[in-house]
């Protein structure tokens, strides 16, 4: 278990090394250039809108979490699992997980050249990363306690 956890802490890692991202008043910087904006839901705790820089929604990341008893170690006592999920702006199609901050999300996003120069989905570029980061965490769910 723990090894399957460093092994995607490394493929994640790998994805994202080497931007710099900071949000500053909505707005996600990637080595200082502005890539997309990264709105807090007010409405739920912890997840976020994601949309172009002129405002059109591209997507949505929800933040998820549940208890599993094989979790629960000396540091985690109760078991809590959390993760990241990124759906579409309409909430009907997931597109991967991952346990990163918003800000990993934002990494994953830039160097998988999701949007184009015209600040469009490369649905193409999408269903590859869908399919190289995956659903490892709605699987475990699935199979906890």
């Amino acid at each position: 278990m723990k090894k399957v956890l460093f092994g995607f802490a490394l493929i994640i890692a790998s994805l994202t090394f080497g931007q710099k991202v900071k949000l500053k008043d909505d707005i996600a910087l990637v080595d200082g250039k502005e890539y997309i904006k990264v709105v807090e839901d007010k409405a739920v705790k912890h997840n976020f809108k994601l949309m172009t820089l002129e405002g059109k929604n591209i997507g949505y990341v929800k933040y998820t979490y549940y208890q599993d008893s094989k979790a629960v170690e000396k540091t985690n006592p109760e078991g809590y699992v959390s993760y990241f999920e990124v759906v579409s702006s309409d909430l009907n199609t997931s597109y991967f997980e991952t346990f990163s901050s918003i800000k990993e999300v934002v990494k994953i996003l830039y160097n998988s050249d999701i949007l184009d120069k015209d600040s469009n989905i490369n649905s193409t570029e999408l269903e590859a990363l869908s399919k190289k980061i995956g659903f490892e965490f709605s699987r475990r769910r699935e199979n906890s306690y």
